[in-house]
């Protein structure tokens, strides 16, 4: 990840092909990126936008932003885990504490 509130209003997430050495990346209308969960057997991948209060899908192949939806309940969302198995996203935060499925 590169950006983040000191440097930029937005995120850069940086990726490179280790086949064909090709620099990809996408970038997030949001200064902080707090936390990423990847699907193992998808294509697809969770960020944690926290500085937008938002979290979202990402379509890795294409690496672009297919899908957002706001966090309303809490504020500064933090970590967030995945479970494949069930297709649940889980998001912690820090006001209120609390786990969120």
């Amino acid at each position: 990840m590169n950006g983040g509130a000191r440097l930029n209003t937005y995120c850069l997430i940086s990726v490179v092909d280790t086949v064909s050495g090709k620099s990809l990346g996408l970038k997030l209308d949001t200064n902080r990126l707090e936390s990423m969960a990847l699907e193992k057997f998808w294509t697809t991948s969770f960020r944690q936008h926290d500085g937008a209060m938002t979290n979202g899908v990402v379509d890795r192949p294409e690496a672009r932003l297919i899908a957002t939806w706001p966090v309303t309940a809490a504020v500064e969302n933090v970590p967030m885990q995945y479970d494949e198995s069930t297709h649940r996203l889980f998001v912690a935060t820090r006001k209120p504490s609390r786990l969120w499925s």
